[in-house]
């Protein structure tokens, strides 16, 4: 299943686009033309398409258009990108405490809250097919639901490859928080940088 988040929508529907036609798989021919669109409604040549291949013509269009691709993944698939976690989420405003992990496992395992509900998992896959998690605390929420029983076979995820920026995240998270075992992670008060 692949979708996008709405809010992206409206940069290609401005350019006459259906972000559709560019995220599930595209030809060739179909991405040159909505290239062909920008640059004429720019007036320039801002985007090349000389010598590029589809998939380099893919990624440029989803970087320019801000295009998110979305999949349905099983979290138990996915490594962590850090060894350790702090037990409250990021709270919405400063000076206030986040939401405790625990609450939010103890909410997926009795049904109160839906994996739908949470905001998806930003997932990175490696050259050699591992995902990599650039959201740890969610996803051990969600692999610590399923320990417990929560039926879940799998959670919406962002595709990051589709956001080449977060590749630099995601190499600061490995590099800073290093692991033995990205399969596992802890939950520390003080996850301090290495």
């Amino acid at each position: 299943m692949v979708r996008f988040a709405q809010k992206y929508q409206n940069l290609a529907v401005s350019y006459g686009i259906n972000a559709d036609d560019i995220l599930k798989n595209p030809t060739k021919t179909k991405l040159v033309k909505c290239i062909k669109l920008i640059n004429d409604k720019e007036g320039k040549e801002i985007l090349k398409i000389s010598g590029k291949k589809r998939d380099e013509l893919k990624n440029m269009l989803c970087d320019f258009l801000e295009l998110t691709s979305f999949v349905e993944v099983d979290p138990r698939q996915i490594l962590y990108s850090q060894c350790c976690i702090k037990p409250n989420f990021t709270p919405k405003k400063r000076g206030e405490e986040g939401r405790r992990v625990e609450d939010t496992i103890t909410s997926l395992v009795n049904g109160r809250t839906s994996p739908k509900e949470i905001k998806p998992i930003r997932v990175w896959t490696c050259s050699n097919g591992k995902k990599h998690s650039l959201d740890n605390r969610r996803l051990y929420a969600f692999k610590e639901a399923i320990k417990l029983g929560a039926a879940i076979d799998t959670v919406t995820v962002e595709d990051a490859n589709k956001r080449k920026n977060l590749l630099k995240e995601l190499k600061w998270k490995m590099k800073h928080y290093p692991s033995k075992d990205w399969s596992t992670i802890e939950i520390k008060e003080n996850c301090n940088k290495k």
